[in-house]
């Protein structure tokens, strides 16, 4: 059985905390996530108003805003897709 994480970011990767400290991601809680993705073998889908910020392009993804170039950044530093 394939399992999925639906993945939303505002109150999940970017808190309150994120936003007090001043950036786009929780790099903490993104941990965490990478941790559950390698431990249950699941896949991430983006449900977040985040995935508006993506266009999809021959090579994967490419993000039209700073906050979401952090993301994707942050994303390959874990090895999340």
């Amino acid at each position: 059985m394939k399992k999925i994480i639906f993945l939303d970011i505002d109150g999940v990767l970017n808190t309150s905390y994120s936003r007090q400290k001043n950036v786009a991601i929780d790099e903490f809680r993104l941990v965490y996530l990478a941790e559950i993705v390698k431990r249950t073998k699941s896949k991430i889908v983006l449900t977040s108003t985040w995935r508006y910020n993506l266009n999809c392009t021959f090579l994967g993804f490419r993000a039209t805003n700073n906050s979401t170039k952090t993301l994707l950044a942050l994303l390959k530093k874990y090895r999340l897709k």
